[in-house]
């Protein structure tokens, strides 16, 4: 006499591929000046003595901070890549009773990068480490305000996702 056990079940397969760029870019045109200024003091004239104070207490020209031509390009990268495998099966034990397995192999690979570049003297001076550059005092200005406010600055960060097991 021979056992035979009857049974059900389903399996399948999943593949999942994506690839997004993003860029965006704020480039400060002739009115810029007014409306920063316009945020920080509440009118242009107000807002002007604000940025135009900074702009002399670092020593810079008037108009150097949001300078037409100026601005931040951002640009960011994902890519997705899943792959699974998956299936159940259900076992009669008896008539009554009946036992259920089931399986799932997930692979899942995520890349996500960006970088941003900013060429405005203002926004380049607040993305050092310490919040101006490097922090050194590299000009005797109160606060450790450094030369390097207007130098070439380009931030790039490249993390891979890892998954939280």
């Amino acid at each position: 006499m021979a056992l035979t056990v009857p049974w059900t079940g389903w399996w399948g397969a999943f593949y999942y591929d994506e690839s997004i760029y993003f860029e965006s870019d704020i480039d400060f045109g002739t009115q810029w000046r007014n409306y920063a200024n316009i945020l920080v003091g509440g009118s242009p004239a107000a807002g002007e003595a604000v940025i135009g104070g900074l702009e002399a207490l670092l020593g810079y020209p008037t108009g150097t901070f949001f300078e037409p031509g100026t601005g931040v390009l951002e640009m960011a990268t994902m890519d997705n890549e899943t792959m699974s495998v998956f299936g159940q099966a259900s076992f009669d034990l008896t008539s009554r009773t009946r036992l259920t397995l089931g399986f799932n192999y997930l692979d899942d690979e995520k890349d996500v990068g960006i970088s941003q570049i900013n060429d405005d003297c203002l926004l380049k001076a607040r993305s050092g480490r310490h919040g101006w550059c490097n922090g050194a005092n590299q000009c005797g200005l109160p606060g450790g305000l450094p030369q390097c406010l207007c130098g070439n600055l380009r931030v790039t960060l490249h993390t891979p996702i890892m998954p939280p097991w």
